[in-house]
Order: C-alpha cells, then structure tokens, then sequence
C-alpha cells in the first residue's frame, strides 16, 4: 500500500490534451492513488506581473516554458499549504512501467535512511541512470547533484519550502529543470535517483505531442535507441 504519499498534483492543460488525460487518469486510478490536476497558468492566462515574480526580464523562454515553470511552481505553492510530509508531482505525459507500485511501496522502507528536505527522481525522461558499479542490491535510492527531469518527482515538504523560498528571494532566466538543479543545490536539497526508473515521458518517447518542443520524424525511435546506448554504457 502507497500510504506514505499525502498528495499528487498533475499539471495539466486545460484544453488539447485530452490524450494525456485518459492516459494519467487511467494509470492513478490502477495505482489506486488521488490526486489534484494543476490546471492554472496555461499560456493564455500566463500575466506579466506574475512572471516577473520569478523570471528576470531578459529570459529567452518560450511561452510553453513559462507555462511549465508556473505549473510546477504552482504546484510548490499548493504543497505548502497542504498537510503532510511526502508529496509526488506529475506532468501529465508520464507513463508508469508494470512494477511501479511495488516499487514505490519499497520507497517507503529507504525514506527514513535518506537526508530530510530530498527530491527523488523517478523516470527516464533524461536517459540517465546510476553506473552499474555502483548498484546496491536491494537499494533503490542514489545520492546524485542534478535531477534527471522535471516529469515525475517525489518531494517532501521541506523540500518544498526551500525551493519556495529561494523563489521569493530571486528571479530566473531558465527552464524548469535547470532552475531546480540550480535551486536544489544551492539550498541543500537533496537529489536522489530511483533505480530501477518506473516512469517514461511519453512526449520524449515519442507517444505524445510535446508541448514545449517540435516533435520531429522518427522521435520515438531515435528516443528508445539512445535510452538502449545509454543503460548500456553505464
């Protein structure tokens, strides 16, 4: 039983991806978890007072950018008013793998081992992984300095406040998975890699339209064969 998660938030847009939808709905209920769609800060709705809360004015972001950065932040805003301790946010292109529920009732175990204030990332969206040499049987969590990417994260309240905060005391030029590396080291979060991943990004595997970038001929293909190269050499 996934007990130890006290909330997920999926960002979501509001109209056109009614595929990812069906797709995070289908896959949570049969995980048996609820959660909260993050549906604020679409690109019609983004506003420049807003943004220039947390972006310098010379940033070079596209408006799909921004839009994924206030999501997540939103999100980081949500979890701090809300009770509990462990919280896992979403994008809503993720695909989990067959094993993924046992594997997240194992996290359970290895949370009370690990530092306070950590962001664990869960998928494969960046095709990096931990070297071979270093795998522990029967451990799931490594230590590392970067996320891998911003699709699937399990975070604690901590974690959060840090982030927030740093957010409130600086503005950013940089997309959401940069400004959270940049972010999580510079607070002392700490950065951990679940091994073996459970989640796909669907829009980097090819399966759905990215919202961010042009999907390109052969993207799936290309995606699957340098995830194969990548587990290969590690």
């Amino acid at each position: 039983m996934i007990d130890y998660i006290d909330k997920i938030y999926v960002l979501h847009v509001k109209v056109g991806y009614e595929d990812r939808k069906k797709s995070i709905e289908k896959q949570l209920k049969n995980l048996n978890l609820e959660f909260e769609f993050i549906l604020e800060h679409d690109i019609p709705d983004l506003k420049a007072k807003e943004l220039s809360q947390y972006f310098a004015e010379e940033h070079p972001l596209k408006p799909s950018e921004l839009s994924c950065s206030m999501k997540h932040i939103e999100a980081l805003k949500k979890i701090e008013k809300q009770e509990g301790e462990v919280f896992l946010i979403l994008e809503d292109d993720v695909l989990f793998s067959k094993n993924s529920q046992k594997i997240l009732e194992n996290i359970k175990k290895e949370l009370t081992s690990i530092e306070d204030n950590f962001v664990i990332s869960l998928g494969n969206a960046a095709n990096m992984y931990t070297p071979k040499k270093e795998l522990k049987e029967n451990v799931l969590l490594y230590k590392n300095t970067q996320n891998r990417a911003t699709d699937s994260m399990l975070i604690s309240k901590g974690a959060v406040k840090n982030r927030l905060q740093w957010l409130k005391e600086n503005q950013t030029t940089l997309s959401t998975d940069h400004m959270y590396n940049l972010i999580d080291n510079e607070v002392g979060n700490h950065i951990y890699w679940l091994e073996p991943t459970i989640v796909t990004q669907g829009s980097q595997a090819g399966l759905f339209e990215s919202s961010i970038q042009k999907k390109k001929p052969f993207h799936r293909l290309r995606w699957l064969w340098r995830d194969f190269r990548k587990k290969l050499k590690r």
